[in-house]
Parts: C-alpha cells; structure tokens; sequence
C-alpha cells in the first residue's frame, strides 16, 4: 500500500534536532515489525535453544557438584550462538531484506528526502532497527543464559555474569553489524525483497557449503573461515567469548567488513535520493 495521501497536510509536529531525526526511521521500522506476529513468533522460537542450555547447565552444575566441580563451563554461550546464527539468516531472510527495497518500491524516499534527512541518517535510522532485531536473538537469550548460569551458581559469581554480558554484547554488535550491513546492501541493489532475501540465504548456505568443501580438501585452515558468512559469525564468537586465537582473522575480517560496508551503504543510499531529485 502507498504511503502518500491524495491531499496535502501540513506537518505540525515537533522538529527533531539533528543528532536524533534517525530515530524517527528506526522507531517507524520498529513498530512496523513489532506487528509482524511472524516476527514475534520467531523471535519466541530463537530464545528456545536458550532454554534448552540452561537445563543443561543445571544438569552440568549438578553432575559437576557430585563429582567435585564447583563451576559451568562458559561453552554453552557459543553452543547458543552457534544456533542462533541461523535464527539470524532466516530472520534477515524474511524481515530485513524489505528495509530499503520496501521504500524503493512504495515511493517512501521522496517522503523521507523531502524532510531534513540526509543519506547518514537515513542509513543509521535502518541499520539501528536491523540491529535491533539481530540482538533481540543473539543479545538477549545469551544475557538470560548468563543470568541463569548466575541464579544456579552456588557461588553466585557477580563479577563472573558482568564479564559474559560484556562478550556477550561485544559480539553480538561486532557481527550483527557485518549482517545487518550485508542485508541493507542486498535490499538496496533490487526492488524486490524476495530476491534479496534469497540472494542473503543461498550466499548464508552455499558459501558455508563451500568452505567445509575446501576444509576437507585442504585441512581446517582459520584463513578459510573468511569466505563463509556463518563461520565468521562462529569464529568471532570462538575468540570474543571464549578466546580461542583461531577465530582472531575472522574478528579481524568482520571489523574490515564493517569499515567497508558503511561507507558503501552510503555511497548506495546517497545514489539512490539522488535518484528522486
């Protein structure tokens, strides 16, 4: 449905300063979204391999109790990650990769280019609600994790549960930056939001394809984890959580992707108000 009106209506509302006017684009996503009951739905359905690790963690607590081990170990975090990175393609699948195309296809650009927007905060504004959902899915069952790990400890770790939430959050932004990057990218190359939600699945699947290929031919190299999209997400998640030195070059390589990819979104999104001038 189009966004225009046949009348014009003056704006009479509040003007917001510079710093803040992407909000208006990240909130306008995000109540879009929140009436997905698909979105919902799903969402719910992610949080179920958080559930699933705190039973285990109170059977290991448990075990580790009658066996004299005092603590969990912190695997269970990238164990969520690791099932949580497809929770992630198929949310940016279905929901993401309408973000810009949704707006080339309705005519929203003319309505966002005409106010005193510009192509950052225009980018910033769509990034920040990708974001959003990316960590209610990665961000939110870890830290829930954590404090069940927390309310099971017989020792009640305080500055433990601090220094996971902290990974926790550090690598959910790192990688759901480079993802929500890689969609926004997609979504404003076609108008079409199915193409560019099947072009962000086949590249999700064939490239992991591809890389386990190469691995079985040529040994398990880190350098390898650089051409699949869901090992970057994993290997991150192996050294920022648990320190493993082989996911450094892809921490590495998601931190280039990141520098890259935003100026390359603005450099797209500055061609296309261009294009409604």
């Amino acid at each position: 449905m189009s966004i225009f009106r046949h009348e014009y209506t003056r704006y009479e509302g509040p003007i917001l300063p510079t710093a803040r006017r992407f909000t208006m684009i990240t909130g306008t996503e995000l109540r879009r979204l929140y009436r997905e009951k698909w979105l919902r739905r799903l969402i719910l359905l992610a949080w179920s391999p958080a559930l699933i690790l705190a039973a285990r963690l109170y059977l290991t607590m448990v075990i580790g109790q009658a066996f004299g081990e005092s603590e969990a170990p912190d695997e269970v975090y990238l164990m969520l990650f690791r099932a949580e990175a497809w929770f992630v393609a198929i949310l940016l699948a279905a929901f993401g990769a309408s973000m810009i195309s949704r707006d080339r296809t309705n005519g929203s650009f003319v309505l966002y280019f005409t106010r005193p927007l510009n192509a950052a905060q225009y980018l910033l504004g769509k990034l920040t609600a990708v974001l959003v959902m990316v960590l209610g899915i990665t961000l939110v069952p870890g830290v829930l994790l954590a404090l069940a790990q927390l309310l099971m400890s017989p020792s009640a770790d305080f500055a433990h549960f601090l220094t996971v939430v902290g990974k926790l959050t550090v690598c959910s932004l790192l990688v759901g930056c480079m993802v929500s990057n890689l969609i926004l990218i997609l979504s404003s190359l076609s108008r079409s939001t199915r193409f560019a939600g099947i072009t962000w699945l086949a590249l999700f699947v064939f490239l992991e394809i591809a890389r386990n290929i190469l691995t079985q031919a040529l040994g398990s190299w880190p350098i390898l984890d650089l051409i699949s999209v869901h090992r970057l997400f994993i290997a991150s998640a192996e050294y920022l959580l648990l320190g493993r030195s082989t996911g450094l070059p892809a921490v590495i390589a998601v931190a280039l992707l990141n520098v890259f990819l935003i100026p390359a979104l603005w450099v797209r999104i500055s061609m296309l108000e261009r294009e409604q001038t």
